[in-house]
């Protein structure tokens, strides 16, 4: 079987795959813009595009679907899943990020992002990637874990000390890799930049 999704006004790319330890769900992430009709659901960008995740049985039926959008425009760039628990992804902000009941900023044009979506509760949890210094783009694209570690790569310009210290790139792109605790992931929003008062 095959199926696409998006109409003449909408722009969608998947980005990622992984399949669940069963086999019999797999874990589709990727963007999309406008309007795009999913398994007869319809789902709405809040801004330019919205990352996601969809959780698909073998038929290609859609199961869940999370959604990560703000004004601009947010990709989820990879996928990885966690003993049927958990679902780890990247991918980047270019915006306010809303995500779950909290709101990322980008301090650039673009901001890498880690997050984790619990399946049995659907709690989302993330991480946001500060990165400094102008116009500048950065994003992680891929990501997987092993041993209670999540490893994710992408690339940055400009300052992320903010998060990291010392991290500062040296040229125009450098290559980034962050090893992470998974279980700060699973009980903590690490770091919630730029809210306003009372947020």
């Amino acid at each position: 079987w095959s199926f696409s999704f998006g109409d003449d006004n909408a722009e969608a790319e998947t980005s990622g795959l992984d399949f669940n330890d069963a086999g019999d769900r797999f874990y589709l992430s990727g963007y999309f813009g406008d309007t795009v009709t999913i398994s007869g659901q319809d789902f709405i960008s809040n801004g330019l595009a919205d990352g996601f995740i969809g959780s698909f049985d073998l038929t290609g039926t859609l199961q869940n679907l999370y959604q990560f959008g703000g004004g601009g425009a947010e990709q989820v760039t990879s996928v990885s899943h966690v003993k049927d628990e958990y679902v780890l992804f990247t991918g980047n902000i270019e915006s306010a990020l809303l995500f779950a009941d909290s709101t990322y900023n980008s301090s650039a044009p673009t901001n890498p992002f880690i997050g984790k979506v619990r399946l049995d509760s659907h709690e989302v949890y993330g991480v946001h990637f500060e990165v400094t210094g102008g116009a500048l783009t950065s994003s992680f694209n891929d990501i997987d874990h092993n041993e209670g570690r999540v490893i994710a790569g992408g690339f940055f310009q400009g300052d992320a000390s903010a998060t990291q210290a010392g991290l500062i790139a040296t040229n125009s792109f450098d290559g980034m890799i962050t090893n992470m605790n998974i279980m700060a992931m699973v009980d903590t929003t690490i770091m919630i930049n730029n809210l306003s008062a009372g947020s």
